[in-house]
């Protein structure tokens, strides 16, 4: 299944490529590499293969932890020389120190002494492990799913944290190829990653800079995580093009979707006669209305349309969620169809109607420009979501504009925002806040409703609405 999934990311030709540089490296070096580690390994080699198309690296030798650690420089070196045979002037120095660690973290303890495993790490820890506690502490928080027990998560987000913040200390960015399907697909979870990070990172007067790239990378692997604890869907087929691409659809989804089992394929025809008692959704190259949701496909089934139904099983064990951001929604503050142009004048409009009506102090928009600055708010699905420091609230609440046109918002563009003034530390209802906004974003119907407002009553009607579907 991941194989699969890879390849349709990355490629036949380099998916192969990585596994036989791990294979051999596993069998040269007497290193069991169990299930997990070898497809995350494959998958970070994969990653940093297509970040570097287009552009070289100079090669460099690899020497780190020569002298606590001569076995494990011995392993590294034989793993930079595989790399370097099959993606030649590819992997820098910063790629294989982030390979390393995620070895030492995450598969080879039983390989190194303890106390040596020990040195490496409190060697090298830049921050790393302070951050990617906090950001699953402030992830679970949000959201109100506990992941703190989620063992391959904490080590994964440790090794990806440490490589990140190394990145961000050098001043250098890195390219992530998938940034523009990370936030079409995962949006909501995206926006929890921009909040959590906002509330974690010193704001002083140099503050850290973090580009979309890092943050999507961030957002696999939460993404990954929280896919572990949702149930199979039961789904129906409708593809009024034949049998046989029925069963090529049927056939992709039992190969790329463990989490979606297929009870049945419906003719069109039959489908107003059909008893859909049971099942959660259906899969049609139509659109049409029915007892349950329908998730529109393209008849080949490609990997749009796959990312499109993972997407859609996460989202759809979230729906029917309660609206908890009901009470934070000011009349005062909505707004439908409004010109502007930049990012800067809509979060400077909208701070000033908090301000006037005293829910908000007259800093808030000094905070929320510097936070932009440092990360752009565009979560995706054309929403944008300015907040700044929680000092700065007075009464907690979500101002919430639609636009006339999309406007360039960060790496994206957007047409709705929800700017938010809440308190994050303390209140937990204004958590609450947040885990609805995360339901409200992954939904579509949500937001085609909020962009065919035409009226603040329009607006309103929608955003408080009983239960988010």
């Amino acid at each position: 299944m991941i194989y699969l999934r890879l390849v349709g990311l990355f490629g036949e030709v380099n998916t192969a490529k990585a596994e036989k540089i791990l294979t051999t490296f596993e069998n040269e070096s007497k290193i069991d590499l169990n299930d997990v580690l070898y497809s995350n390994l494959v998958t970070h080699i994969l990653i940093m293969v297509s970040r570097q198309e287009g552009s070289q690296i100079a090669p460099s030798q690899h020497e780190e932890q020569k002298a606590n650690s001569p076995r494990l420089a011995t392993e590294m070196s034989r793993l930079n020389q595989l790399l370097g045979d099959e993606f030649p002037n590819t992997f820098g120095p910063d790629d294989l120190q982030y390979l390393e660690q995620h070895l030492v973290m995450s598969g080879i303890q039983d390989t190194v002494n303890p106390e040596l495993l020990n040195r490496y790490l409190n060697q090298f820890d830049n921050g790393a492990t302070k951050l990617a506690k906090q950001l699953i502490e402030k992830v679970s928080s949000l959201l109100g799913i506990d992941l703190s027990n989620d063992h391959e998560l904490a080590i994964n987000l440790r090794t990806h944290c440490f490589a990140m913040l190394s990145r961000l200390k050098k001043g250098q960015t890195i390219n992530n190829p998938l940034l523009a399907q990370i936030k079409e697909n995962y949006a909501s979870l995206f926006g929890v990653l921009v909040l959590a990070l906002s509330q974690i990172l010193p704001q002083d007067a140099n503050p850290t800079v973090i580009p979309e790239s890092e943050i999507g990378f961030l957002t696999v692997h939460f993404q990954a995580s929280l896919e572990k604890n949702i149930e199979t869907k039961r789904i129906v087929i409708v593809c009024p093009e034949g049998v046989g691409f029925s069963r090529l659809i049927q056939n992709k989804i039992a190969s790329t979707l463990p989490l979606v089992k297929v009870v049945a394929v419906v003719p069109y025809k039959n489908v107003a006669n059909y008893d859909f008692t049971g099942i959660d959704f259906v899969v049609s190259t139509l659109n049409f209305e029915c007892a349950v949701p329908v998730v529109q496909v393209s008849g080949f089934l490609d990997s749009d349309d796959i990312n499109k139904l993972n997407s859609f099983v996460v989202h759809h064990s979230m729906a029917m969620m309660p609206n908890k951001i009901q009470p934070y929604i000011n009349e005062r503050c909505v707004y439908s169809r409004m010109s502007f142009r930049n990012p800067e004048d809509v979060i400077k409009f909208m701070a000033e109607q908090m301000y006037r009506q005293q829910l908000v102090d007259k800093s808030f928009l000094d905070s929320a420009i510097r936070r932009e600055h440092i990360m752009a708010t565009n979560i995706g699905h054309g929403v944008a979501i300015p907040h700044a420091g929680s000092e700065h609230v007075i009464v907690p609440t979500i101002g919430v504009m639609t636009l006339d046109q999309p406007i360039e918002w960060g790496e994206g563009e957007a047409d709705v925002v929800f700017t938010l003034a809440l308190k994050f530390e303390n209140a937990k209802q204004n958590k609450e806040a947040v885990n609805s906004l995360y339901y409200l974003v992954s939904s579509e119907n949500m937001l085609q409703r909020l962009r065919a407002a035409t009226t603040t009553e329009e607006m309103l009607a929608c955003l408080r609405t009983g239960v988010i579907i």
